[in-house]
């Protein structure tokens, strides 16, 4: 019996020459599967990591799509004294051996300078204040005298130019200005009237003429924002002589009718220093 005969008439011979074409079957299909993944994955092909630590996140882009492989950015953070925008960290490093279209995972320093609020140092000492800005990481650009009977306290904050209030949020590392109380002068001036004002027009007014703003207290019954409220009360009264740097305090209300209230100039004025 030939071979032939025995695979056609034997049974048994035809389950196993079934068998054999699936075997060869799947040999040949799991082959071309292995080339086929070979082949996309570039399995003897692997690409250097570059240096982008130190680059702007665009420079480091283009470098990495140079060198067939792509950037992805996962963090952001601030990190003072180091370019805005620009490559702190990478992974993998510099160096590695990875397939090409692969991720380098970038962490850059944030876009924009993280700002920060204005601690309160409003009536403390101006070393007490210098060490707070400090602590913050703020610093102080100069110190601004003024004729004041808190005499070596801050009194207000500027920056850039501009008055600013506590909690106020700055650029980190930022410089202010410190207006500082020297202690009353031996020059007598007027106090000028505030009645009708705001209490922003009357702090400048004050300041003007010399004087500072004292406390203020808010009528009980006033409705609105208190920077629209006006004064109908001051103490001491307008017109009256007092070293400049002294104190004025005022009361505030949202109704103009108290604006007619006779004032008492003597109400307390005789306790003022």
């Amino acid at each position: 019996m030939g071979f032939k005969r025995f695979l056609n008439d034997n049974y048994f011979a035809f389950i196993i020459k079934n068998i054999l074409i699936a075997l060869g079957i799947l040999l040949l299909l799991g082959w071309i599967t292995l080339f086929a993944i070979s082949k996309y994955t570039r399995h003897n092909t692997v690409e250097s990591v570059p240096e982008v630590r130190g680059m702007s996140a665009e420079e480091a882009i283009n470098t990495l799509k140079d060198n067939h492989l792509y950037a992805e950015i996962i963090d952001s953070v601030f990190v003072k004294n180091r370019p805005l925008g620009f490559v702190l960290e990478q992974t993998p490093l510099p160096g590695s051996k990875i397939k090409p279209n692969r991720p380098v995972y970038i962490v850059i320093n944030s876009m924009q300078v993280r700002k920060i609020p204005l601690p309160d140092i409003l009536e403390t000492s101006y070393r007490q204040a210098t060490a707070s800005l400090q602590a913050v990481g703020m610093s102080v650009q100069r110190i601004e005298y003024i004729d004041s009977e808190y005499k070596n306290l801050v009194l207000s904050i500027k920056y850039n130019g501009n008055e600013i209030r506590p909690g106020t949020r700055i650029p980190d590392g930022s410089a202010v200005v410190l207006v500082v109380g020297r202690g009353l002068s031996d020059v007598q001036s007027g106090i000028p009237s505030l009645k009708g004002m705001t209490i922003e027009q009357a702090t400048d007014v004050l300041i003007a003429a010399g004087f500072v703003l004292g406390s203020s207290e808010i009528d009980p019954h006033a409705q609105g924002e208190t920077a629209d409220f006006i004064i109908y009360r001051q103490r001491p009264s307008a017109g009256r002589n007092f070293p400049k740097g002294s104190h004025v305090d005022i009361w505030l209300t949202s109704d103009r009718t108290l604006l007619n209230k006779p004032a008492n100039d003597d109400e307390e004025e005789e306790e003022f220093f």
